[in-house]
């Protein structure tokens, strides 16, 4: 496959510049998906519904390119790759188009972003067909998380839940300046472990160990088993099997606790307390270790 952007060429290219204002605000934390305005126009024929809370798989290798006019590299995606779209729109024409976050697959997927130093983590616009993509359930793997959550406009939350666990209990004040070992689990299925990983970041750099999941079993009440062929670097598993698939075992538990970091920007120093905004995190066990998914931001500077 090349990359798509036959009739409509100046409709997405008038789209992405837009969106490249809005790139620079999404690399805090990871990144959020956005959907475009689609005005209800009907599909055309070979072309299906897609959106940023709906996982899909990849039914052949999709070459494309990164999602900017200038330096344009290369990004191939391979076929069986399970993905969740960052931006999607539809044209007035009837065709539905996704763009591809890369910071949610795999290092070896967004390798090409890391080396040719892009500053989006998106991908070029591409044609969702039915010939190339299947919306799918959303994987077992990816459970111990919440789904994306929108709150209504003017609410003055923003919700985080992105996958990222952080070793530690809450998030630090200072985390514009702080690192932190953290760990996740990619849309398409990989384990990957960072240590003293930037809280602040576009794309995830090269982790310290990168594991294909086997299988992912949920329980009730947050529990999730993990199940690697080979054992991860950098975490803790327990050995399971001597043979097959699933010899080691990696066991994630959501403890339904929240914490809250109060965060000052030092706008209104006549204020008491000083907060302009809290940072919300939910707290986690690896392991039998202690971590955490900042799950929401809350605006207190109104």
């Amino acid at each position: 496959m090349n990359t798509f952007y036959g009739e409509d060429t100046k409709e997405l290219t008038k789209l992405t510049t837009i969106l490249l204002g809005v790139s620079a605000s999404l690399c805090l934390l990871g990144s959020t998906s956005q959907t475009t305005d689609a005005r209800a126009t009907k599909l055309s024929k070979g072309y299906i519904n897609v959106s940023p809370h709906h996982y899909y798989l990849t039914k052949a290798k999709i070459l494309t390119t990164q999602g900017t006019s200038t330096k344009r590299f290369k990004v191939t995606i391979p076929k069986g790759t399970i993905l969740q779209p960052g931006y999607t729109t539809t044209t007035k024409r009837g065709h539905s188009y996704l763009q591809v976050s890369v910071d949610g697959l795999n290092y070896s997927i967004r390798k090409p972003f890391l080396a040719h130093k892009s500053t989006v983590s998106y991908t070029a616009w591409i044609a969702a067909k039915s010939t190339l993509f299947k919306r799918i359930k959303r994987p077992t793997y990816l459970k111990y998380y919440p789904g994306n959550h929108i709150f209504p406009t003017g609410a003055s939350r923003i919700a985080r839940n992105d996958g990222n666990l952080w070793q530690g209990t809450q998030l630090p004040a200072d985390y514009l300046s702080a690192t932190a070992n953290r760990i996740r689990v990619t849309t398409n299925g990989y384990l990957e472990h960072f240590s003293k990983s930037p809280f602040y970041y576009s794309i995830s750099g090269k982790p310290d160990s990168t594991t294909k999941v086997q299988k992912a079993l949920y329980f009730n009440k947050g529990h999730l088993n993990l199940y690697f062929k080979t054992k991860p670097k950098k975490i803790a598993t327990t050995k399971f099997h001597k043979k097959g698939n699933y010899r080691y075992r990696l066991i994630i538990n959501r403890l339904y606790q929240n914490a809250v970091t109060n965060i000052s920007n030092g706008k209104n120093p006549a204020d008491p307390l000083n907060v302009d905004y809290v940072m919300v995190s939910g707290k986690y066990t690896v392991a039998n270790k202690d971590y955490y998914m900042t799950t929401e931001s809350i605006n207190l500077d109104n």
